[in-house]
C-alpha cells in the first residue's frame, strides 16, 4: 500500500500491534523509514535514516546529541554495523501528517549533515544506506529486531500522556512547544533572571508526570507550591495557574554519605591534599585516608578506629582525631547514611510529578560539592540497579553549576560529579543544568545538551534543540508565584 506523503512513493513495509497501538512502517526510494505509531485522533510520527558505519561508531554515538541508535548484524558470511538516525517521536493530528512529514524530512537532512561533520572527528566513515549495495537493506529489515531497535525507549507515555509542553511565544506568533524527551540534557545560559526559565521546564515538566530534584540554593524555587496569581490567561487560554506538589528536604535529613567518598575527596573536607614529599599533617591524613578506605558511616566511627591504631602512631592519630573534630564542629549533623534515593524520590509513575526540593542554603560553603556528589550518586546508584526504561522520569536541576560542574575541575568531587550528571541519561534520568556564563561549565556537558535555552532578559529567551531550527521566544509566565 503507498502512501500520499512528500518525496514519494511512501510504501507500506510492516503492519501490525506494539503494546495496544496500530503501527506501521512506511518506506521510500530515498530509503527513509517513517515508524507511525496510531492512537485515537492523533499519530506519534518517527522519521529514521540509515547508514553503514565503519570506524569507532559507537563513540560517534555516544557524543551525537540527537537521536541515534547503533545497530550490529553478524550472520556467517555477513557482517555490518548499522547507524540508525531518528527525528524521535512528533504527535500530529491526523490531518497534518502530510504537512509534518515534509518538516520531519528537512529536519533528518540537517540532522544528517550534522552527524556527516561529526563522523570525520572520530574517524567514522559513513555511507547512506540508498547509496550502498541493496543486500544491505534486505538484512537490515530480514528479521522483526528493527522494529524493535525504532520504538525502543518510545514508551506508552509518549504516545497518550506527555505530549509537548508550551515554553513560551515565538517571535512569528506560535507558541514555542518542545516535546519532553529534548529535555534529556538540558543547558539554561544566563543573568539572574535565568530563575524564571528554570521554573518554567520545572512546571511543564512536573505537569507531566516527571518528577524534579532541585538544589536549591538561594531559595528561588520556595513558592512552587502556590498559584500564579497575576496569569496571562488571554495569551495561555490552555494553561491554569496551579501550586505544584513539593517535597521539601534539607541536607541533614539527606546527608552526605561517607561509604561513598574516596580518600582524596575525604581530603577535601579536612584540607590537606595528597601531594608528593613531606607536609604539614601527612601522617595524620595517612591513616584517616586507610579508614576511609574501609567505607565507615559516620565521623564517629572514624574517631573510634584511630583511637584503636598501634602505639607508635598514637601521636598522629591524635592529631588525626583532632582533624575529625573541627570537621564535627562545622558539619556534624550533615554526616552519616541519610535518606536512601527511594526516600528522596517516589519511584512511581503519576499523572503529575513532584518538585523535590533540596535546602542547601544553610550547607557549609567547603562541604557543598560534597552533598551534591553524595545526592547524585545515591540517584545515579539507584537508577542502576533497577534499570528502568522508556522515557525519563527524574530530572535533577543543578542551578550555580559552575561550582559544581566547572569548565576545569579542581577537586575530586567536582570530577566526580561531572562524571555522573554526564552518565545520568544513559539511566534514564534527565538533567538541567544552569549558569550565568557557558564558559564556566563543564565542556562535555555543554557539547552533549539535547536543548540549550540562553536567557537574554526577564522576558526573552533564545532555544536551540538539538534536532530542530534556533529561534527566540517571549518566555511564558509562571504557572506558580
Amino acid at each position: 500500500m503507498e502512501k500520499d506523503l512528500p518525496n514519494g512513493p511512501w510504501k507500506t513495509i510492516f503492519e501490525g500491534k506494539w503494546e495496544s497501538y496500530q503501527v506501521e512502517l512506511l518506506e521510500n526510494p530515498a530509503k527513509l523509514v517513517i515508524l507511525n505509531i496510531h492512537e485515537d485522533d492523533h499519530v506519534v510520527m518517527i522519521l529514521n535514516k540509515f547508514f553503514l558505519a565503519e570506524g569507532n561508531a559507537s563513540k560517534l554515538v555516544e557524543n551525537y546529541a540527537g537521536y541515534s541508535t547503533l545497530l550490529m548484524k553478524k550472520q556467517p558470511g555477513f557482517k555490518a554495523s548499522y547507524l540508525m538516525l531518528s527525528t524521535g517521536p512528533k504527535a500530529v493530528e491526523k490531518e497534518f501528517i502530510e504537512d509534518e512529514a515534509g518538516k520531519l524530512i528537512d529536519k533528518i537532512e540537517k540532522a544528517s549533515e550534522e552527524l556527516y561533520s561529526l563522523s570525520k572527528a572520530y574517524t567514522v566513515e559513513l555511507v547512506d544506506l540508498k547509496h550502498a549495495d541493496s543486500k544491505y537493506w534486505v538484512k537490515l529489515f530480514e528479521e522483526p529486531i528493527i522494529m524493535i531497535a525504532m520504538i525502543s525507549g518510545k514508551e506508552k507515555k509518549i504516545v497518550s500522556g506527555r505530549k509537548e509542553v508550551v515554553l513560551g511565544i515565538k517571535t512569528n506568533g506560535e507558541k514555542a512547544l518542545e516535546p519532553v524527551s529534548s529535555f534529556l540534557r538540558t543547558v539554561v545560559v544566563g543573568k539572574d533572571y535565568r530563575i524564571r526559565m528554570l521554573k518554567v521546564i520545572v512546571e511543564s515538566l512536573v505537569m507531566t508526570g516527571v518528577n524534579a530534584v532541585v538544589f536549591d540554593e538561594e531559595d528561588n524555587f520556595s513558592g512552587m507550591n502556590i498559584p500564579n496569581t497575576d496569569f496571562d490567561y488571554s495569551t495561555y487560554p490552555e494553561l491554569q495557574p496551579i501550586g505544584m506538589p513539593v517535597k521539601e528536604l534539607t541536607a541533614e535529613e539527606i546527608k552526605i554519605d561517607l561509604r561513598l567518598l574516596d580518600s582524596v575527596m575525604f581530603r577535601e573536607l579536612i584540607k590537606i591534599k595528597k601531594k608528593e614529599g613531606e607536609y604539614v599533617g601527612k601522617e595524620a591524613a595517612e591513616l584517616i585516608d586507610g579508614i576511609i578506605e574501609k567505607r565507615p558511616k559516620t565521623l564517629e566511627e572514624i574517631e573510634e578506629q584511630l583511637l584503636s591504631v598501634e602505639e607508635s602512631k598514637r601521636f598522629n592519630a591524635y592529631r588525626a582525631i583532632r582533624f575529625i573534630k573541627l570537621l564535627k564542629q562545622k558539619a556534624k549533623y550533615f554526616f552519616g547514611e541519610g535518606m536512601k534515593a527511594k526516600d528522596i524520590i517516589p519511584f512511581y509513575t503519576k499523572a503529575t510529578g513532584t518538585i523535590i526540593r533540596i535546602k542547601i542554603n544553610n550547607l557549609p560553603e567547603e562541604i557543598k560539592n560534597i552533598f551534591i556528589y553524595s545526592t547524585l550518586k545515591k540517584i545515579k546508584d539507584y537508577y542502576t540497579e533497577t534499570k528502568t526504561v522508556g522515557l525519563f522520569k527524574t530530572i535533577v536541576l543543578l542551578d550555580n553549576a559552575e561550582k559544581y560542574t566547572p569548565s576545569i575541575p579542581m577537586k575530586r568531587s567536582q570530577e566526580e560529579t561531572c562524571a555522573i550528571i554526564n552518565d545520568l541519561s544513559d539511566y534514564n534520568t534527565a538533567y538541567c543544568v544552569s549558569s550565568e556564563y557557558d564558559v564556566d561549565l563543564f565542556e562535555e556537558i555543554i557539547d552533549n545538551n539535547t536543548i540549550r535555552i540562553d536567557v537574554i532578559s526577564k522576558e526573552e529567551a533564545a532555544v536551540k534543540e538539538a534536532m530542530s531550527q534556533p529561534y527566540r521566544m517571549k518566555i511564558r509566565p509562571t504557572l506558580t508565584s
